[in-house]
């Protein structure tokens, strides 16, 4: 295996991980999924999502290195990366908002969970673009339909 489709598998991996799982760290408290002033269905809500990321990142491994597929896995991590996007840039729409504080971390003025997520999808793009650059959207290998005995 070449050191760049490594690199690729490896940079899938630690984003995956991240996209995953540090939402998760951060949703699981008082500032969301036990907050008082949140509704109950609105609770419900954010476990199924965070049990349908976890679950999509398990699935996104295995096809990383269990598959050598890099292109689906690519495009599942941008999915969940514009899904952040496009919900703050809609926020003012619904009255969404990026932090719960009036004080948000940012970092020349940009929060930091959106420049997070923007990174993450540059990336993820940049991804996409090397594999299709390299063939790899040409010659994916077709999933067989055939039931094993």
């Amino acid at each position: 295996m070449k050191y760049s489709r490594i690199i690729v598998k490896i940079l899938i991996t630690l984003m995956t991980i991240y996209y995953a799982y540090v939402p998760a760290s951060a949703d699981l408290n008082e500032s969301h999924l036990l907050n008082p002033a949140w509704a109950p269905h609105s609770r419900v809500h954010l476990v199924w999502f965070l049990v349908f990321t976890a679950t999509t990142a398990v699935i996104v491994l295995y096809l990383v290195w269990f598959r050598d597929e890099t292109v689906i896995p690519a495009l599942i991590g941008l999915g969940f990366n514009s899904g952040f996007i496009v919900a703050y840039l809609t926020a003012s729409s619904y009255g969404g908002s990026l932090s719960d504080s009036v004080e948000s971390a940012a970092s020349a003025g940009v929060p930091i969970n959106l420049m997070e997520n923007a990174t993450l999808g540059i990336v993820f793009i940049m991804i996409i673009l090397f594999q299709a650059g390299r063939g790899a959207l040409r010659t994916a290998k077709k999933p067989s339909m055939a039931i094993s005995k």
